[in-house]
């Protein structure tokens, strides 16, 4: 094994906590994504001729609707949350990239560098949830009348989709690892400080400058210093803590929108087609299997936050030391800290109210089509 694939897995080892939640994210964000897919190829893609002209089609309609819906809103949060993390990683990373240039790391065995952690923590937990997703989706839709019967091309159908979703996952992650770092135009350090010092002068008469501003305490106006200095950590703490909140909302609007779809549970009861058994064998694998998964990507979303937020405080009390030295005491950099914290909840509710209001508008907008 080349030295610096055994670095790479020795820095994933040192963070392992980090580590092990990032994939779990990714795994079942990418589980439930499949689960979708594959439940909907497998019970949905097909009519039977017995239920055709029964208003129970109205109910696949609105089933297939949600669920598309939802599957759009779970790629975006992830595509969000796997962002946040490469950011994260990428910073941490650029300091061991420089040791591995100055002690003579070719170009090719930093690129190994990057590529072994991005098929640590990406593609194998991608590979792992969609292959759960196919094998949970197939069983479950296998338990709706409607479902085709599995065939050769079933099976070719079926695994040419698997592939095509590890393909689009990993797509995802490569996109999210780059995407920080593109640049519509190059620009030059001296640019950069002009473009800073024209900043600084147009906030002269910006709201720092009024008294308002000046009449608080000191304590607030270093900590709305710090935030706006912090301002790409404290959003990314916010976004994470947002999009964590987000899964069990998800998950409550599509089953409340599901709910509402008007069904007749069976207009004729000597036919011999029990639309009941159906509509029921459709939402009884559903729901418990929904649940805990959204439960548990709540939860690991919601660590990672507490984590960010850990990390955030120890860096600020290590560089809060300097106040000590004009002799602030330590109880007001605790409040400092505290005051600064409060912006992340602030950016969080805006957040999640912009969120929950977008999800919503789609459901009310395609469902009420």
């Amino acid at each position: 094994m080349s030295p610096v694939i055994r670095i790479a897995i020795r820095r994933i080892k040192q963070n392992l906590i980090k580590s092990l939640l990032c994939m779990a994210a990714v795994c079942f964000s990418m589980l439930v994504i499949s689960f979708f897919c594959f439940f909907e190829r497998q019970a949905l893609s097909t009519e039977n001729g017995a239920y055709r002209a029964l208003p129970f089609g109205k109910f696949v309609i609105s089933l297939r609707l949600c669920m598309n819906i939802t599957v759009v809103f779970l790629i975006m949060i992830t595509f969000l949350t796997v962002r946040i993390y490469c950011r994260m990683r990428s910073e941490e990373n650029a300091r061991t990239l420089a040791v591995l240039t100055s002690v003579g790391a070719t170009a090719k065995q930093r690129r190994a560098f990057v590529m072994t952690e991005l098929l640590i923590l990406y593609a194998f937990p991608i590979i792992v949830g969609v292959l759960a997703g196919c094998v949970f989706g197939t069983l479950a839709g296998g338990r709706f009348p409607m479902a085709s019967n599995a065939g050769a091309s079933d099976l070719l159908e079926a695994s040419l989709m698997a592939v095509l979703l590890i393909a689009a996952g990993i797509l995802f992650v490569y996109l999210a690892n780059i995407l920080p770092t593109l640049s519509l135009k190059k620009k030059s350090v001296i640019s950069c400080v002009n473009r800073q010092n024209q900043k600084a002068m147009e906030e002269k008469h910006s709201y720092r400058k009024s008294q308002t501003f000046q009449a608080q305490s000191v304590l607030k106006r270093l900590a709305k210093k710090s935030v706006d200095y912090y301002d790409k950590i404290y959003n990314g703490i916010a976004l994470s803590f947002a999009l964590s909140a987000l899964y069990p909302i998800l998950g409550v609007l599509m089953f409340s929108y599901i709910g509402k779809s008007d069904v007749v549970i069976d207009t004729n009861p000597y036919d011999g087609v029990d639309t009941s058994v159906a509509v029921f064998s459709v939402l009884e694998p559903l729901g418990g299997f929904l649940v805990v998964c959204f439960l548990i990507l709540t939860v690991v979303g919601v660590l990672q936050a507490v984590m960010m937020v850990r990390s955030q405080i120890l860096s600020r009390k290590k560089s809060a030391q300097v106040y000590l030295s004009i002799g602030m005491p330590n109880a007001d950099i605790k409040r400092l800290i505290r005051y600064e914290l409060r912006s992340v909840l602030l950016r969080t509710a805006v957040l999640l109210l912009v969120g929950v209001i977008l999800i919503n508008g789609c459901f009310e907008l395609f469902m009420g089509l």
